[in-house]
């Protein structure tokens, strides 16, 4: 009976350590310079662009036509990626903000969002 409790805590150890690993590794692949936007309504990209033109930020192209989202990139060594989230979140023609992960087989793909509903910016990972 005690082999089993340990093994059975072994196990379980292993297997927290494996998780923890694979979530680092994920969340230092983000793409520098790219982030997605996804704007209200009957906003388009270039006004938020020309808002935010001392950063840089330029549309590249639209992610999907029915949700009004928006591929865009900025000048990294003129704001970081955090601050730019907490500024974007505040700005009324932005409803939501995901940043951009590389991937070795798909490219690039959104692994994690924030909201900047209220003026209030929540980091949420997938």
């Amino acid at each position: 009976m005690n082999r089993l409790i340990i093994f059975c805590t072994l196990l379980m150890a292993m297997t927290a350590c494996s998780t923890s690993k694979n979530n680092t590794k994920e969340s230092e692949d983000y793409t520098l310079g790219n982030i997605m936007i996804l704007l209200v309504e009957d906003a388009s990209p270039e006004a938020l662009s020309n808002t935010f033109k001392h950063y840089q930020l330029k549309h590249v192209n639209q992610v999907s036509r029915h949700q009004n989202k928006w591929l865009y990139t900025f000048n990294q060594d003129a704001v970081s990626l955090k601050k730019l989230i907490i500024e974007l979140g505040n700005e009324s023609l932005v409803e939501n903000i995901e940043k951009v992960k590389t991937s070795a087989t798909d490219g690039v793909k959104v692994t994690s969002g924030t909201s900047g509903k209220k003026g209030k910016v929540e980091i949420r990972n997938k």
